[in-house]
């Protein structure tokens, strides 16, 4: 077995040659009598075709003629967040809400997407929607001329005149909250006309703001776009509405029809709430203290500033309304930086790396924001350019005056791109990845939310990625030293979970990286808790989760942990649990689906071989396992996946296969796979990728399959080939 770290993937990519035919003791050498040029009427039995072996070659490391005692500390948590206090909201309309972050709780007590839509009523441009008595003759009323008595003050909000009746937010419906006659875009002239002189004009930031009294609310502050002797050419930007009295954030929404828009948290720095954005209406609700009433409405122009934050808040992983309403912030603002940040980011984990890329590359593009560099750097490695990619990263986190949590992300990404390739340095990996665990540290009680779980985040990333390095490296004790960093890396995904409201397949996560380490160690791993409670976890996930981007994410995640799973159990001979493990695998897997990734071909090509290996061997079933292998073969001899790994690890699961494909009595099909995997291990050889000793078996398998067909040249190469192989292990 050949282990490698792919930063494309960000995952192990591990090839396992599993024994798939008769066993002979446990020699690495083929189990024939050896042929010598002096001997090439020699006929070799052909049932004794032998597997290839099982193996762990580390890749190249350059300290790999000596081994390092390594017995790294994990940093440890130094205390508990310090609680946010909440901040009061701002009535001024000029300001724009600006958290980042969502709270997964205060979406709960805030208008559901389920709640029943109603059918706004619409105002007319000339006159309020009120109870307010009018003559044919009247002008426009203003506020004061409505009739208290009968006043349903939030009667005055609807839709322009032209909105569909049952308005259809997610497809692409879109407009501004009309209040008693005026939207963001009228002109201060037809307001005036409309609401008469307002009770105060005071100037703002360069803008005119205009303060009128209203019934049945405390008053409507009126945001010009500017300032202008002439009234017809300034507009309104926006206003906000200042209530009596606090309203129930759901029954507000339900009175001005706005429970078919998906609501998003705005919260400040620190995590609180601070109101209800509708995007598609360009409404904000401003929350009382208790995050739950509702003190302003405010309306402005639809802009793409709240489709980004929606995205950016999402908490409920719906990925498929994340990437829509990125694309319609960018839509609306092509300057937004930000907001293709956070498309491509998305994009990289739901498996569309190359459109990740170019994301990144508009983000970058739009903004130097050192974090959209580190995004861009990580996806330059996706697209084969790694040297480049070493560079940029390391200029980011060698740079003092970048912020130190965004330091902190570089050195992590600088650290897997370091494991990265036939060049691998581990050790140099290591000094990254703690370096990144150090900065990190320094945040983990930030009052900042956002930069506090990052913090988290990236100790959990960084934690995960020790392990990784010391299971992959040269180093001593690796059995005893990588659990301890998993065990923390477990501590800090629960701390994060359970006070940071962090990812929700932060637990899959874990699990999968656990398993995959636990593949390359030595020692007699029981993978059946790590991979039940995977199971457990990921059918939890994904039942609760109507987005079939994100259940999708679940599922690779799942396959991939059970994948590593029955390799572990294969290992250590508990067949069963392996053959558990592959089935609950593959019963998932969906390659017929328009998402699937290469990365998804690759792992189910894996799995599908992985059956086939578990018939073959512990059943004795060579007809089941090509069953399987027919399966495995067309991914597997996909030259797509050399994106993914070097092919030439795929040899040993080709010779592998053609004995069962020889039992099975496919003898050219046999013959073919063989010849195809023992061209990869030559090549291999060459490059120094895995000793010479791996051709022993090969060739001595083409040389029986020959001689059992009566190909007497061919068998003679083969045999004096194998018979050179030996002879040169021999001398060593």
């Amino acid at each position: 077995m050949r282990v490698y770290w792919n930063w494309k993937l960000k995952r192990f990519v591990a090839v396992s040659a599993f024994a798939a035919g008769s066993i002979v003791g446990t020699s690495t050498q083929a189990q024939f009598r050896e042929i010598t040029p002096n001997q090439p009427q020699n006929v070799i039995n052909t049932d004794e075709l032998q597997e290839t072996r099982e193996r762990f070659v580390p890749p190249k490391n350059s300290t790999a003629d000596k081994t390092k005692q390594l017995e790294p500390v994990p940093q440890a948590l130094t205390g508990e967040p310090t609680l946010a206090v909440p901040q009061k909201v701002d009535p001024a309309p000029a300001a724009k809400p600006v958290p980042k972050i969502a709270s997964k709780s205060a979406q709960k007590t805030s208008p559901q997407q389920t709640a029943p839509a109603q059918n706004p009523v619409k105002p007319t441009a000339s006159a309020p929607t009120t109870a307010a008595k009018q003559t044919p003759d009247a002008q426009p009323s203003s506020p004061s001329d409505i009739d208290l008595e009968n006043l349903n003050p939030f009667s005055l909000f609807g839709p322009p005149e032209n909105a569909p009746d049952a308005p259809a937010p997610s497809d692409g419906d879109t407009y501004s909250l009309v209040f008693n006659g005026v939207q963001p875009g009228t002109t201060i002239a037809d307001l005036r006309e409309l609401w008469g002189e307002p009770a105060k004009i005071v100037e703002v930031s360069g803008a005119e703001k205009l303060i009128y009294k209203a019934p049945g609310f405390r008053q409507v502050d009126v945001l010009a776009d500017g300032t202008h002797a002439d009234d017809s050419q300034l507009n309104v930007q926006s206003f906000v509405i200042h209530l009596q009295n606090p309203e129930d954030a759901v029954d507000l929404a339900t009175q001005l029809n706005l429970n078919d828009v998906i609501p998003c948290i705005v919260e400040d720095a620190k995590g609180d709430p601070l109101g209800v954005a509708f995007p598609e209406r360009g409404v904000m609700f401003g929350l009382a203290d208790d995050h739950e009433s509702v003190t302003t409405i405010s309306v402005e122009a639809i802009n793409g500033d709240l489709f980004r934050l929606r995205a950016e808040a999402d908490d409920l992983n719906n990925y498929v309304q994340s990437l829509r309403d990125l694309d319609t912030a960018v839509k609306l603002n092509d300057k937004d930086a930000h907001a293709f940040w956070l498309k491509s980011e998305l994009l990289s984990q739901i498996g569309q790396p190359d459109a990740a890329y170019d994301a990144a590359v508009a983000a970058v593009s739009r903004s130097e924001e050192p974090l959209y560099r580190v995004t861009k750097a990580r996806l330059l490695a996706e697209q084969g350019n790694l040297g480049r990619a070493k560079r940029d990263m390391s200029a980011i986190a060698s740079d003092s005056s970048v912020q130190e949590i965004v330091r902190a992300r570089a050195f992590l990404d600088w650290g897997n791109l370091q494991a990265t390739g036939a060049e691998a340095d581990f050790e140099a990996s290591i000094g990254a990845h703690t370096k990144a665990i150090d900065l990190a540290a320094n945040h983990l009680n930030s009052k900042n939310a956002k930069i506090r779980r990052m913090s988290k985040d990236i100790l959990v990333d960084a934690h995960l990625a020790v392990a990784k390095d010391i299971a992959l490296g040269n180093f001593q004790r690796q059995e005893e030293v990588v659990p301890k960093w998993l065990v923390r890396a477990t501590e800090l995904a629960e701390n994060l979970l359970e006070k940071d409201r962090g990812e929700d397949t932060l637990r899959m996560e874990i699990y999968r990286a656990t398993l995959a380490a636990y593949s390359v160690l030595p020692g007699n791993f029981d993978a059946s808790i790590a991979a039940d409670e995977a199971l457990e976890e990921g059918k939890r996930l994904i039942s609760e989760s109507h987005d079939e981007l994100y259940q999708r994410r679940v599922q690779r995640e799942l396959i991939e942990s059970l994948f590593y799973a029955a390799r572990i159990e294969h290992q250590h001979g508990r067949f069963e649990n392996a053959q558990t493990y592959a089935d609950n695998a593959t019963a998932i897997i969906d390659l017929d689906n328009e998402g699937t990734t290469t990365f998804d071909r690759y792992v189910a090509g894996q799995l599908y071989f992985l059956k086939g290996s578990l018939h073959a061997i512990h059943k004795q079933d060579h007809d089941e396992a090509v069953v399987w292998y027919d399966k495995a073969r067309p991914i597997l001899e996909d030259k797509s996946l050399d994106s993914l790994v070097n092919r030439n690890a795929f040899a040993e699961l080709f010779v592998s296969m053609g004995v069962s494909y020889w039992t099975a009595g496919q003898k050219d099909t046999a013959i073919e796979l063989t010849d195809m995997g023992t061209k990869m291990l030559q090549t291999a050889v060459q490059e120094g990728s895995v000793p010479l000793e791996v051709l022993s078996v090969p060739y001595g398998n083409l040389a029986s399959m020959h001689a059992s067909l009566g190909n007497s040249q061919e068998a003679k190469h083969f045999g004096e080939m194998m018979a050179k192989v030996d002879s040169e292990l021999k001398r060593r």
